[in-house]
């Protein structure tokens, strides 16, 4: 996962050397949330005007939740980087 000033990019490996972007959206109007649907327990999902991205499935209840804000800090440090 990559986020800058500009955008949030999310990418997914394939081997040592294959990437494949499979989320992009401006950093502006991205929003992290870490919902609970009842069938899979928290997810953390990036979210923007109504598509939804699911990052960090492989995570445990506890790491998800660190992922979430760590993502929201991210995304945070960014836009302040933009607007200075």
């Amino acid at each position: 996962m990559q986020v800058s000033a500009d955008q949030v990019r999310v990418l997914w490996e394939r081997g040592p050397q294959v990437l494949r972007t499979v989320w992009t959206s401006p950093t502006a109007f991205t929003r992290v949330r870490l919902e609970d649907d009842g069938r899979y327990g928290a997810q953390v999902r990036l979210i923007l005007s109504g598509k939804r991205c699911v990052i960090g499935q492989a995570l445990g209840p506890a790491e998800r939740a660190g992922l979430a804000e760590a993502v929201e800090a991210a995304i945070r440090l960014a836009r302040a980087e933009r607007y200075t």
